[in-house]
């Protein structure tokens, strides 16, 4: 009888886990950012030929290391970039394109400048 006691409250507890965890899944990953819908675009990469999701009008920059504040801020109101954060700093930038252009444009102008290591889109990450 002890043994079915503990076999029910164990399963009870498992239950109450995998039920919390599911309602964890379907939060914000940004508590502080205000629900809103995401708009997801595809761009096909070009060492697999996949697609993968990115938040459209979002990319990642990375600056080189002897890369000053005012050199990024001259590369970023050239293209009309906004700073969403520093994701590292000195030089790791989550930026928003404000001027509408397609991100794969945005990208390949930024590959103009030497300043710039590599710049890719905010891609969504996803649990296997």
């Amino acid at each position: 009888m002890h043994k079915l006691k503990t076999l029910v409250l164990l399963s009870a507890v498992v239950l109450l886990i995998i039920s919390c965890s599911k309602s964890q899944e379907q939060r914000v990953s940004n508590p502080q950012e205000p629900l809103k819908s995401i708009q997801l675009d595809k761009i096909e990469t070009e060492d697999r030929g996949e697609e993968r999701d990115y938040r459209a009008g979002e990319i990642i920059i990375k600056f080189r290391d002897h890369v000053t504040e005012e050199e990024v801020e001259e590369i970023r109101k050239a293209l009309d970039l906004e700073t969403i954060k520093i994701v590292s700093p000195p030089n790791l930038y989550l930026l928003r394109i404000r001027s509408g252009l397609p991100v794969h444009d945005v990208i390949e102008s930024l590959k103009q400048h030497e300043e710039v290591e590599y710049s890719e889109p905010n891609y969504i990450r996803k649990a296997f």
